[in-house]
């Protein structure tokens, strides 16, 4: 008995120890700093934040190449041809028979491939020497990028095909993501909603999920809007808003699985803290192909620190960094199809931003592999010497 005892107690317990031992070892993920806040990346890795676009260390100030005078830069979206999406500043000159017109500004969104410059123009008409102000939004693998318009009356989003076609955002008055399937996600302002969870999701121009919807008393209603901040290839929505009916609810991340179906978004919690009164506990920011999203939480201290969900499990990005990294993560803005992540934290003192990529889990050792492959043919022992016995 004691000797089948050994063999079962070899077999078992170097594979166990094997797998605790790669689990201890493993750096879930490297870190590098990225020189600006980082708002987009596409799936090579290129990230984009402010006047850069970054690769692998390489710096490109595309502010360097606009050759648009009076005009300022800030990249906000990229896609995987590497086309960027981003707005800027322009100054507008009064006409030399005007001498008392003053001098005014608006911002107007461009596209660029990193080389050469395009910007967006707009239906809407110029009021004086000033121009509706535009802002950048998203732009997807096909080319389909979607802006803010703010008029007097108001504001409004709207989309451009590649083709110069424009496309009016049906479902409210703010987009904030389109994906390559030409799904929209946004919000729509207003007070009250019937339940909890309920964003903005449009497809093919025709709504699908509405957001705001105003609730006859004395029916109880939630009394903040749900956000509806990131979208995938697979139509799943991530976002945030109010979990009850109560005044003082938190902001919660929220996550759509198939919102065509289920307008409740699911609560995906928080590490247990949140930033005060009528604040927030958790945000989510973007989700992947691969249903992973991120965003940040805030701790029962009261910390913000960047998190990732992952099959329905909320982690710190903090506790997947090697020890001696140094860095404090407080956001994660955006994750890539290959699993990267952007965002901002604080690396000796300072806030800056990051890139995150994950690490493989290594590969064993020769000593250990042996030792494992020698435990199977001992366990094939045992059960040859207990068939014996019988």
């Amino acid at each position: 008995m004691s000797f089948r005892f050994a063999l079962v107690a070899l077999a078992v317990s170097p594979l166990a120890w094997l797998s605790a031992g790669s689990a201890m070892a493993a750096s879930f993920y490297s870190v590098q700093q990225i020189p600006f806040t980082p708002t987009d990346l596409n799936d090579r890795g290129d990230v984009v934040g402010g006047q850069y676009v970054w690769n692998s260390g390489n710096l490109t100030d595309l502010k360097s190449q606009l050759g648009v005078t009076n005009t300022t830069f800030a990249a906000k979206a990229i896609n995987n041809s590497g086309q960027i999406l981003g707005d800027g500043l322009v100054v507008s000159q009064p006409a030399t028979d005007a001498p008392f017109t003053p001098t005014l500004s608006s911002d107007r969104v461009f596209l660029t491939d990193g080389k050469t410059v395009s910007q967006i123009s707009l239906n809407a008409s110029c009021v004086g020497y000033a121009c509706p102000t535009t802002t950048a939004i998203d732009i997807n693998d096909r080319g389909q990028i979607l802006y803010g318009v703010q008029v007097p009356s108001g504001s409004f989003s709207q989309g451009q095909n590649p083709d110069g076609s424009k496309f009016t955002f049906n479902g409210g008055q703010l987009a904030t993501g389109i994906n390559n399937q030409s799904q929209i996600a946004g919000q729509r302002f207003g007070s009250g909603r019937s339940g909890p969870g309920v964003g903005i999701f449009e497809e093919e121009q025709t709504l699908v999920l509405t957001g705001t919807v105003y609730c006859p008393i004395p029916t109880d209603c939630f009394p903040r809007e749900t956000v509806a901040k990131g979208i995938n290839d697979r139509g799943q929505v991530v976002g945030y808003g109010p979990i009850d009916v109560a005044f003082s609810s938190p902001l919660r991340a929220l996550f759509w699985a198939d919102p065509k179906r289920h307008t409740v978004g699911q609560d995906l919690g928080t590490l247990g803290g949140s930033s005060g009164y009528f604040s927030f506990s958790s945000v989510a920011n973007s989700i992947n192909n691969s249903s992973q999203i991120v965003g940040y939480s805030y701790t029962p201290d009261g910390e913000q620190r960047a998190v990732i969900w992952e099959d329905g499990v909320l982690v710190d990005l903090n506790t997947q960094l090697p020890i001696e990294a140094g860095w404090t993560l407080s956001s994660a803005t955006r994750i890539n199809n290959a699993g990267q992540i952007i965002g901002t934290g604080l690396v000796n003192g300072q806030e800056q931003g990051y890139l995150l990529t994950p690490e493989p889990i290594p590969e064993p050792d020769g000593a250990i592999a042996s030792f494992a492959g020698c435990s199977i043919l001992l366990s094939v022992a045992g059960f040859k010497y207990r068939k014996q016995l019988r």
